[in-house]
């Protein structure tokens, strides 16, 4: 085998200075010349010129090789090696929103694909256009405001929801221990339908009550009728990115003066395109191969699909069921939690009925209907619980910092923090290091963290946790000026 080129060893490529002083020992041989006696000679100018196009050659060769490999190659030469274990880079998507609408004058009014919109938030402008076309109208209500008609000034409002919590209100109007009487109720209530409450609103002639986002749900009231309603029309942003702008008034810019535009909601986060490092990560993820039924193989199936972030897979293979971190595991199943963007149901769902054995329980809450060549299936996921984080990091300096310090500390964390997926855990040891090591004047680096909003910081390593994901909430630096 040669020493050069591919070899058992890698790809070893020939040097400029190799190649020279091959061809001058050759010259030297056959024609008794040497070339390199006279550096500025005609034929050692030649066989530079010629050893140099020769070297390059080998560089090209060398960079042909390692793209094929994923740990080596970049941009497009990336995307092939990853397409080989069926991983495509995620492209820039816009973020998507779903914005509460209600006509002031409780008439049906229509969207239409394309018109403007925008969000001032922060003393900027963020510009969006309706992705579709929706009418408005009481039929096709996402909401409806109700109010009490004709009760005494004084008299009694029920409210119940689902037949689980009940408060009242004085026809007066909702003070604000009646709406801490509704909220303080609310845990009381499944997840569901808590995400389905919209809010109080204060009424001059009444209780007025915003009231379901669907008809799932029961929603019990006492002489109360709809006076308006609320449609929901899809913009998306014009830029690309992770761009969220939820709970902020949108103006409309092509709406008459006497329709009003209401809650903003982020439905689905946008991204920018995937890095070459993202990209890598999800691709190592991915492709693991074990056997065809384990935790890792259908883990393996389900990070492939475009969208995913990150899986964790429970395997209950005992005849009965098993508790294990406060969920109970049916007997013969398999668990997902998965963290998912913006994957399409078909094809997280084909990806999970293809790698789960037939006979097997698919346990969880999220449910995806996959249509088979002779029948159809229904397949199960859990979502992964967000842990909010806070963390708090000192700095203690022997100087003054730079002035882009807190650009820099914040640029360090959120590298090694912000893609946080499903049972992975920080370590902030290795954070507070390169802080340490990057910004000048800073002599030591503490960083503590917390799951709760208060000051009690005594988590100095987040641990991963087969159910959820940490997300952070608020970074707070403290300084410190070494004696």
């Amino acid at each position: 085998m040669s020493d050069y080129g591919i070899t058992s060893g890698g790809f070893i490529k020939k040097r400029f200075d190799e190649i020279y002083d091959e061809i001058r020992a050759e010259l030297l041989t056959n024609l008794n010349v040497d070339v390199s006696a006279n550096p500025q000679g005609v034929f050692n100018v030649i066989v530079a010129t010629f050893a140099d196009r020769m070297a390059r050659l080998w560089d090209i060769a060398e960079s042909v090789y390692y793209s094929a490999y994923v740990e080596t190659a970049t941009g497009a030469s990336l995307d092939a090696a990853c397409s080989v274990g069926g991983v495509v880079r995620k492209s820039a998507k816009p973020s998507i929103y779903k914005i509460d609408i209600t006509p002031a004058s409780a008439l049906s009014t229509e969207i239409t694909e394309g018109m403007a919109a925008a969000i001032s938030q922060d003393n900027s402008v963020r510009y969006l256009t309706a992705t579709e076309s929706v009418i408005i109208s009481p039929n096709f209500a996402r909401a409806v405001k109700l109010s009490c008609e004709g009760a005494a000034a004084s008299s009694t409002v029920s409210l119940s929801i689902d037949n689980v919590i009940s408060v009242s209100f004085t026809a007066s109007g909702t003070t604000a221990t009646d709406n801490n009487a509704l909220y303080s109720q609310l845990h009381l209530l499944p997840s569901a339908t808590r995400s389905l409450i919209k809010y109080l609103v204060n009424g001059t002639d009444g209780v007025e009550i915003v009231m379901a986002k669907d008809t799932n749900h029961i929603f019990a009231y006492n002489n109360m009728v709809g006076v308006s309603f609320t449609g929901v029309a899809t913009f998306a942003d014009n830029e690309n990115g992770p761009n969220e702008y939820a709970g902020t008034d949108v103006d409309i810019a092509s709406f008459p003066p006497s329709y009003a535009t209401y809650y903003c909601e982020t439905a689905q986060k946008g991204n920018y395109e995937e890095t070459d490092e993202e990209l890598r990560a999800r691709y190592n993820q991915g492709t693991f191969v074990h056997g065809a039924a384990s935790d890792e193989a259908i883990r393996s199936s389900i990070m492939k699909v475009d969208g995913v972030n990150g899986c964790f897979v429970y395997v209950n293979n005992t005849n009965s069921s098993v508790t294990e971190g406060g969920h109970t595991y049916p007997a013969h199943s398999v668990t997902p939690y998965i963290d998912v963007e913006d994957a399409t149901d078909d094809d997280l769902g084909r990806a999970i009925y293809n790698s789960v054995p037939a006979g097997i329980t698919i346990d969880g809450d999220h449910i995806i209907t996959v249509q088979t060549d002779n029948r159809t299936m229904s397949v199960k996921y859990y979502l992964p619980n967000i842990i909010y984080t806070f963390v708090k990091i000192t700095l203690t300096t022997s100087g003054t910092l730079p002035a882009d310090y807190i650009t820099t500390v914040r640029d360090i964390f959120l590298a090694k923090a912000e893609h946080l997926t499903i049972n992975q855990g920080l370590s902030f040891q290795a954070i507070a290091a390169e802080i340490t090591a990057r910004v000048a004047n800073v002599e030591y680096t503490e960083i503590v963290g917390s799951i709760d909003a208060g000051d009690t910081y005594d988590q100095y390593y987040l641990a991963p946790k087969i159910t959820s994901r940490y997300e952070f909430a608020e970074a707070r630096i403290d300084i410190i000026i070494a004696s």
